[in-house]
């Protein structure tokens, strides 16, 4: 006896592996306060990233000040480069929000045409005045803002933003509404007690 098989009788299963997620810092690294953060914010990556290896999760790292941002990172699980980079991050300078969002959507729709999960962490007080073209335009800044926060919302990318001010700032939190983000403040937070609330809120 012939056994026929038809198409139909063929079934592939592919395993969704949503546990391969992309965890993206986009640090502000501009301004004086941002030189009390830094070494917070270095200190929580480094604890995440060392927690990334059981979980899976890959780490990225865009920093932004002066006139634009830069992806100081690239997907990985390598603690000795993601220190090497962390270390190295300066501070001070204008604040390019706009030019963080571009970046941080143009990162994220690579990591999911991978098949990742990207979520991004944005570490700012909100206040952008740095233009797409590097200019100092306050205004245009925040038009280009409001843009690539719907578009990052239309690529639906879970985020969560982190006011690094001294105190709540209304700029981080209209910010936090218009990237439809987990909205912290976190006054006095060590590098230990801010990777605890990123890892609660992750998941």
């Amino acid at each position: 006896n012939k056994i026929i098989i038809t198409k139909d009788d063929i079934r592939i299963k592919q395993k969704e592996d949503k546990n391969q997620r992309v965890i993206i810092f986009v640090v502000d690294a501009s301004g004086t306060l941002a030189l009390g953060r830094l070494a917070e914010t270095k200190g929580a990556i480094e604890i995440l990233l060392s927690e990334a290896y059981s979980k899976r999760d890959l780490v990225s790292l865009i920093a932004f000040r002066g006139k634009k941002a830069e992806i100081l990172l690239p997907p990985t699980k390598s603690l000795v480069q993601t220190k090497k980079k962390l270390a190295s991050l300066p501070g001070g300078g204008t604040t390019p929000l706009a030019s963080a969002l571009f970046s941080t959507l143009e990162l994220t729709k690579k990591v999911k045409s991978k098949g990742l999960f990207p979520t991004f962490i944005l570490l700012t007080d909100g206040k952008g005045n740095i233009s797409l073209d590097g200019e100092v335009d306050k205004e245009k800044s925040k038009v280009e803002t409001k843009k690539l926060c719907e578009l990052l919302i239309f690529e639906k990318i879970p985020s969560i933003l982190i006011d690094t001010s001294i105190r709540p700032k209304k700029e981080s939190k209209e910010l936090s509404e218009l990237l439809s983000s987990t909205y912290i403040f976190l006054p006095k937070a060590n590098s230990h007690s801010l990777s605890k609330i990123i890892s609660k809120e992750l998941g």
